[in-house]
């Protein structure tokens, strides 16, 4: 006996759809075998017996371990928070869903079944994803826990440069990670509130249940904190090699104006979080995080250049060649040039070309 849910004049048998979904579950398992497990297992024999021939299956192992110790770590964190949240915040039964349908003038439906299935396979395949990228950059893991010194300090952030080489990529990276599953569970988290009628997001719809701000503006906070710190940790290093001037570096825009804003949209995501828990405090989480991320975006906006490198460099070689201002000695005066640079073109006199 099966048990319809009516939409107007379509009726869905639910129990034909969870067998439909039981039997792509299947052929999706096998796709995932043939694809990535055979594959994988035949790479796994070849680099094997290549290693051991030439002696180095100790190099090996340790790539191997390293691999499975952060496909493990990332993906089963990222599969923790991404379950945690969608369990808390998804529908128990389908009497849940009633008020978000009845508000856009739908049926609501049997989903008490279908959704743990198509919520926990997304997360499911989220985790798996994160944790073939960061099986990926296993190396850069190893170097940062074992890439030492150099002596060479930088003399803006005063840091040594084995930092900016070992240490900041896999920092990056991790921050990068953890803010993608912070906005994934905040966007699905919001759409299950929505579904269950606890968000108002449409104006006819009621007020926003608190446990449901909270999660929400906790979510938001996050991913705003995250933000504020990339912005703190990698966006102020790769000023270092800013292609903005005419040579690599931090020129004298990117210290005296791009520094200061990527330190102000650092700022302006802290607040932003601070803002979003106020409007949960306030039964406002909704409006208060779309002004935030409004407000958020235009502060970091002017902070990225607005072309590409190479445009700009090539802009540069074209100013730079007409910069210096031949005397009447040969010589050549300096010409500041857009961004504080002083561009110099030595002018060779008459005298000195004859000479030459």
């Amino acid at each position: 006996m099966t048990s319809p849910g009516d939409f107007g004049s379509i009726r869905v048998d639910t129990v034909a759809l969870q067998r439909l979904a039981k039997r792509l579950r299947l052929i999706i398992a096998l796709v995932a075998v043939a694809v990535i497990g055979v594959p994988w297992l035949g790479n796994f024999a070849v680099d094997l017996l290549w290693f051991r021939e030439v002696g180095f299956q100790e190099v090996f192992t340790t790539s191997l371990k390293w691999q499975i110790g952060m496909f493990a770590l990332h993906g089963g964190v990222a599969f923790a928070i991404l379950y945690f949240n969608i369990a808390r915040a998804k529908p128990r039964t389908s009497g849940e869903v009633t008020v978000f349908a009845s508000g856009v003038g739908a049926a609501p439906s049997d989903v008490a079944r279908i959704l743990p299935i198509l919520f926990n396979g997304f997360a499911a395949a989220v985790a798996l994803l994160t944790g073939l990228s960061a099986s990926a950059r296993w190396l850069g893991f190893l170097m940062a826990g074992r890439g030492g010194d150099t002596g060479i300090v930088e003399p803006l952030f005063g840091r040594d440069v084995a930092y900016y080489i070992f240490a900041l990529p896999v920092i990056g990276a991790t921050i990068t990670t953890a803010l993608v599953v912070v906005v994934i569970s905040l966007i699905a988290v919001v759409l299950l509130y929505a579904l269950k009628g606890e968000l108002q997001i449409l104006p006819r719809q009621q007020a926003t249940a608190p446990s449901a701000s909270w999660h929400v503006a906790g979510l938001a906070a996050t991913a705003f904190a995250l933000f504020a710190l990339r912005l703190w940790i990698v966006s102020r290093a790769e000023l270092l090699a800013s292609t903005t001037g005419p040579l690599v570096g931090a020129s004298y825009t990117d210290i005296h104006a791009r520094l200061p804003g990527i330190i102000g949209a650092a700022i302006a995501a802290l607040a932003g979080a601070g803002y979003v828990l106020y409007g949960a405090s306030r039964g406002r989480v909704a409006r208060h995080l779309q002004l935030a991320v409004i407000g958020f975006v235009a502060s970091t906006s002017w902070v990225v250049p607005s072309s590409p490198p190479s445009s700009r460099n090539s802009s540069w070689r074209r100013t730079n060649s007409r910069a210096s201002v031949r005397t009447s000695s040969g010589t050549s005066r300096p010409r500041a040039r857009p961004g504080g640079w002083i561009a110099w073109s030595p002018a060779i006199s008459p005298a000195t070309r004859s000479s030459r």
